[in-house]
């Protein structure tokens, strides 16, 4: 049986993995939300202010629905960031495992 990092690198590309998490993380730095328009009854828009701005682009609906894709983009890319701390201490361990068996067994 393979030792579990080594599977794991079947499965995905940590360095890969690690690069997506940081984009999505830059792409939705800060939580948005629907914000209404200004002279626009009815016209929302995304802002990470509580104001109302000036420029009108979407309804509520659709103003809700895109800022909780934004937010939950952010939402895993933490995530991911935390398995892929997880895996890198996981990874430490099994090299200090494996220094440690080398040195019992005289390298072998």
């Amino acid at each position: 049986m393979k030792p579990p990092i080594l599977a794991a690198k079947m499965w995905f590309d940590s360095g890969d993995l690690r690069s997506r998490a940081l984009k999505a993380m830059q792409r939705a730095k800060l939580a948005v939300h629907p914000v209404p328009v200004l002279r626009a009854s009815g016209c929302y828009t995304l802002s990470t202010e509580a104001e109302p701005l000036p420029d009108a682009v979407l309804s509520r609906a659709d103003a809700e629905r895109y800022a909780a894709a934004i937010n939950g983009e952010a939402e895993l890319a933490r995530a991911m960031l935390a398995v892929l701390a997880e895996l890198d201490a996981v990874r430490g361990e099994l090299e200090q495992f494996r220094s440690a068996h080398s040195e019992t067994t005289g390298g072998g």
